[in-house]
């Protein structure tokens, strides 16, 4: 389904997972203690992490964070609160620019800069784009981390609401369910966040952080 008929899917459709091999849509199940994963992109922010950190903290969740490794330079105590919390990191590459308009050499950088400032080898392209050589290229000492469920927190057309129905809708086990740290979007997801895990526990999920092997 594609969301509001918008150019993203709340779900990425099965076809596209099996169509782009070498990529980790879901993370690894839970079987009978089902897993669902909560990763967020773009930070550390200045504005929204330490609110989004206190907030995880009362829910008792991990989550996963894909840090962009120049928003990792200008705040490094926030990334210090997040491993001290447990948290996970990834690796967002080090600008936030699009794969798809980069050369070989400005992609090549950007991959090692964030993975030298992050530690992980975790990696979430920036929007999500590859081409199929930096992807062939960027898999052979990465993790290259897509995800399962997008519920549109950076759409304006998106409501709180939706994005709690849209979560509970489609949430099964192993789903990776991407949001964003930025103001704008931490602002809009952060009331029901209580709500959301703790309807998730009690249909018998458990938060898990994406292992960094």
């Amino acid at each position: 389904m594609i969301c509001a008929m918008r150019w993203y899917f709340c779900k990425t459709p099965s076809i596209a997972q099996k169509m782009i091999p070498g990529v980790i849509w879901k993370g690894p199940p839970g079987g009978e203690n089902p897993k669902v994963y909560l990763t967020f992109d773009d930070g550390p922010d200045r504005c929204s992490t330490w609110s989004l950190i206190e907030s995880l903290e009362q829910t008792e969740i991990k989550g996963t964070f894909f840090l962009t490794g120049k928003n990792i330079k200008n705040s490094p105590r926030i990334v210090q609160a997040l491993r001290s919390k447990g948290h996970a990191i990834g690796n967002h590459g080090f600008n936030h620019r699009n794969p798809w308009i980069m050369d070989g050499n400005a992609f090549h950088s950007d991959v090692f800069e964030g993975r030298r400032l992050s530690g992980s080898r975790l990696y979430r392209p920036p929007f999500g784009r590859l081409k199929w050589s930096q992807l062939k290229w960027v898999s052979q000492s990465n993790s290259v981390v897509m995800w399962t469920l997008m519920p549109g927190d950076f759409d304006t057309k998106v409501s709180t609401k939706d994005l709690l129905h849209r979560i509970l809708k489609n949430a099964e086990d192993g789903t990776i369910i991407v949001l964003h740290d930025r103001k704008y979007c931490v602002e809009k997801f952060l009331p029901v966040l209580p709500e959301l895990t703790g309807r998730l526990k009690e249909n018998g999920y458990h938060f898990a952080t994406l292992p960094n092997e």
